[in-house]
């Protein structure tokens, strides 16, 4: 199953394709998320929390967004400066 399948499945609730999409994209968003801190490991930490529980929460977004599944994670929202999130 692509990872654009498990966000979708996620947005309908589905908690094991959730987990699955964390599993597959948390290297590149915990990288990421170095990069934005500054290489603060515990700043990291809670940017990737964040990022995560916002995903859970707004997966059904993800669909009209016109974004890769890991550029719609990392993504900043109008309303979350990354940079500030932890």
């Amino acid at each position: 199953m692509s990872v654009t399948d498990l966000l979708t499945r996620a947005a309908a609730g589905d908690r094991d394709a959730f987990v699955r999409f964390y599993d597959l994209t948390i290297d590149v968003a915990y990288r990421y998320a170095l990069v934005v801190v500054g290489g603060d490991r515990s700043a990291a930490d809670a940017l990737v929390r964040g990022l995560y529980l916002r995903a859970w929460r707004e997966a059904g977004l993800y669909a009209g967004s016109g974004l890769s599944p890991v550029a719609w994670l990392l993504a900043e929202r109008p309303h979350q400066r990354l940079s500030t999130a932890c």
